[in-house]
């Protein structure tokens, strides 16, 4: 067998599933404006479950891009389910009613955030690496963040929105560009 990036990367991803990892505390935001924070432990088990969603490696930026809408997707249901955030409601709240462990767009932005830079410590992203969050407003209303991921080939950056929909569901992957200027993501989120 020829050894190839793909080939080296598939190894090391096969190699990381079989080897004991050590489990790795993260910080998960909610209750709006991250007022309220629990840290997580992330087990060997979710660990290996996260490796599996990037198998076989991704065979370019696009396709890494789904696997990572759908990596934290499976973050949030699995991280929801212990932090209670796992009936986080998508988009705008109606704020007469109680919603424990609802998040926000600063919720939602960091903590997506907090999954892309673990999926990188774990070596899953080689078409992406994450960056900061940005932040858009209307003549300083309407604000609203998103965690961003830049695509290391091109410099390209795209919004990773997780905001607009229920917990565990996709997130919205749009270039930051139309992001930056509201255009509507693929899904015609609210």
């Amino acid at each position: 067998m020829v050894a190839t990036p793909r080939n080296i990367v598939g190894v090391l991803l096969a190699l990381l599933a079989s080897f004991p990892v050590c489990a790795r505390n993260i910080t998960i935001c909610h209750d709006f404006g991250c007022k309220a924070q629990t840290e997580v432990d992330v087990s060997p088990p979710l660990v290996r479950s996260l490796a599996g969603l990037f198998e076989p490696p991704p065979n370019s930026a696009a396709e890494e891009r789904d696997r990572i809408a759908r990596a934290i997707a499976y973050l949030e249901q699995r991280i929801g389910a212990l932090t209670g955030t796992d009936r986080d409601i998508g988009g705008n709240y109606d704020p007469e009613r109680d919603y424990p462990h609802q998040m926000d767009c600063i919720d939602e932005s960091r903590n997506s955030t907090t999954y892309l830079r673990l999926l990188d410590s774990l070596g899953l992203l080689r078409w992406h690496r994450p960056v900061e969050r940005r932040y858009r407003s209307l003549f300083l209303i309407d604000g609203h963040w998103t965690a961003v991921v830049e695509e290391i080939e091109t410099g390209k950056r795209w919004a990773v929105d997780s905001w607009y929909h229920d917990n565990g569901q996709p997130p919205e992957i749009q270039p930051l560009a139309d992001w930056l200027k509201r255009k509507r993501p693929r899904r015609n989120a609210p």
